[in-house]
């Protein structure tokens, strides 16, 4: 009910009158209260037609509309990037040139030398802005009682390795073999136009979901990782008191940064698909790291820069000779359907050797390389790296046919050893007794010219000749794993030996379970053996691992 107030000296009396306009003005109020609207002036409170507030732009008489509000959008997710050729000048990016490609950086840009609007910290930064509001209902007179929500927020994502927006990434300086870096910029909060008074006080604009994301590459193109076939490595706590012992590789050589997630405990192997392999460059030089073993089917991806490899392509003049060329895959630990993207390769950049002995790979002094070239936007190739394969320290010949190291499987009473036999290469029984058992050195040394130790076979514990020596009878631990290192042993550098499908272990038919015989004794009954995962056992049974040096 509204009042009015009445003057004594006209003698009209408060209730007549209310009385009498009391219906009208009950009317009127029911029409004019549509919504619960109060504006406040300096002495009364009156109830109004609500409306919600608007914004003006910087003239303070156009209206932002869905038309117009893309261009006012340029200011917040512009940035500026440092100009590859001359690091002193800066290069502007608008939002509207996000979608156009993948920008490239100068090697040793840092990515705090890129600059947008707010820190790249994933959390809501408040922006200036010289929009202003408007208000038919008289809430916005005052540009004190007005304000516009507008916070951005930035964050940095490395493709190679998608942990989600990392907030110290922003620090760092760009590798020239991960990436696309993604700097996204987002609305942090609702964009809007608010009053201090007023029912409603506020409008949002259709834009609070927008986004706009930039990419960037190194402008330095190369081979940065050899993949195996075999990723498999095993993280467990029982294989020794080093922490990259019980990681399962030693970083200073296997790229360990796709972890689906470092900080939760995994059980063996489960996460090894998001890695990268073999780093070709490591503590920041090149070398002639993997590979340093070899036999016939070993086989590794050619990675090079960034996440997509599918601008890469691989040739060699010993493709179809000694190497074979082609679009294979690394092999995914427990589950080949288990496919990432990035698991992909250039096109024929899985190289797998065709030779089977150490002098067909080095045939006219040299071994196998290879080249890799780029595919422009134009569509012109480009050579951007040539992997340089070496000579391999040690080359093994091998049968996936289980074999008795000796005809009985109490070596104290067996006669004939063919074991010794194929990989000495002679006749069926022309291995002696004390050739193949004998306890002095030089009957140790006589058989390790012709078949591969356990520490050349594996790098696990009880490979070592010191800790686990011939005829101790130690006890040896089956959870004893290999490690992923480049040391010169086969499991080492290529995992698992069996899975490899044309090296001479596959198990396709003949399954062996990867048991490798040695020409170390545990006992005078019983061969030191090596089983697929790397632990060494006793076993006088298994598949051959001959020396082909």
């Amino acid at each position: 009910m509204l009042k009015i107030n009445s003057y004594s000296n006209n003698d009209y009396k408060y209730t007549a009158i209310s009385a009498v306009i009391k219906p009208l003005f009950l009317s009127i109020s029911l029409l004019l209260t549509i919504s619960d609207v109060y504006g406040l002036s300096g002495t009364t409170a009156k109830v109004i037609n609500g409306t919600e507030p608007y914004l003006l732009l910087p003239d303070g008489v156009t209206e932002v509309t869905k038309d117009n509000i893309d261009t006012l959008l340029d200011d917040w997710f512009t940035i500026y990037i440092p100009d590859p050729t001359d690091k002193n000048q800066r290069i502007k990016l608008t939002r509207d040139l996000a979608d156009k490609g993948i920008y490239e950086l100068a090697k040793n840009t840092k990515l705090s030398e890129i600059q947008a609007i707010v820190e790249a910290d994933n959390q809501p930064h408040t922006v200036t802005t010289d929009f202003k509001v408007g208000d038919v209902d008289g809430d916005a007179d005052n540009p004190v009682n007005t304000s516009v929500s507008a916070e951005i927020q930035a964050c940095w994502i490395n493709e190679l390795n998608p942990l989600g927006c990392e907030k110290f990434l922003q620090y760092q300086t760009v590798d020239d073999c991960t990436g696309p870096y993604n700097l996204t910029l987002k609305f942090g909060t609702p964009f809007a136009a608010r009053t201090k008074y007023g029912i409603p006080n506020s409008r949002a604009y259709g834009v609070n979901d927008y986004s706009v994301t930039y990419k960037f590459l190194v402008d330095n193109k190369r081979i940065c990782w050899l993949q195996p076939f075999s990723m498999d490595y095993f993280h467990s706590d029982n294989v020794g008191e080093e922490i990259t012992i019980r990681e399962g590789y030693y970083r200073r050589f296997w790229d360990w940064r796709g972890k689906i997630n470092p900080d939760e405990d995994h059980s063996v192997g489960e996460y090894m698909t998001k890695q990268r392999g073999w780093l070709r460059k490591y503590d920041g030089v090149y070398g002639d790291k993997f590979p340093t073993t070899g036999f016939k089917g070993a086989r590794f991806s050619i990675l090079a820069s960034g996440y997509d490899q599918s601008i890469y392509r691989c040739s060699s003049e010993d493709d179809g000779i000694k190497i074979k060329l082609s679009n294979d895959i690394p092999r995914t630990f427990r589950n080949e359907l288990l496919r990432l993207k990035y698991d992909a390769v250039g096109q024929n950049c899985t190289v797998t050797y065709l030779s089977r002995t150490k002098a067909q790979f080095m045939a006219g002094g040299k071994a196998p390389s290879i080249r890799i070239e780029q595919k422009k936007p134009d569509g012109e190739w480009w050579q951007v790296d040539r992997l340089y394969l070496e000579a391999p320290q040690k080359w093994a010949l091998g049968s996936a046919q289980v074999l008795e190291y000796g005809d009985n499987n109490n070596l104290m009473y067996a006669k004939n050893f063919p074991a010794l036999d194929i990989c000495r290469g002679v006749s069926s029984g022309t291995t002696t007794r004390d050739q193949a058992v004998g306890q002095s050195e030089s009957d140790k040394q006589f058989r390790q010219k012709f078949m591969y130790r356990r520490d050349e076979i594996t790098n696990s514990p009880y490979s070592d000749r010191n800790k686990a020596p011939e005829f101790s009878s130690v006890t040896l631990p089956e959870d004893s794993y290999f490690v992923r290192d480049v040391d010169h042993t086969f499991m080492g550098e290529w995992g698992r030996l069996e899975v490899y499908p044309d090296s001479p272990w596959f198990y396709s038919d003949n399954y062996h379970e990867g048991l490798y015989l040695t020409p170390e004794l545990w006992s005078p009954e019983r061969g030191y053996s090596v089983g697929g995962s790397g632990n060494v056992l006793y076993y006088n049974k298994g598949i051959l691992v001959c020396r082909g040096d």
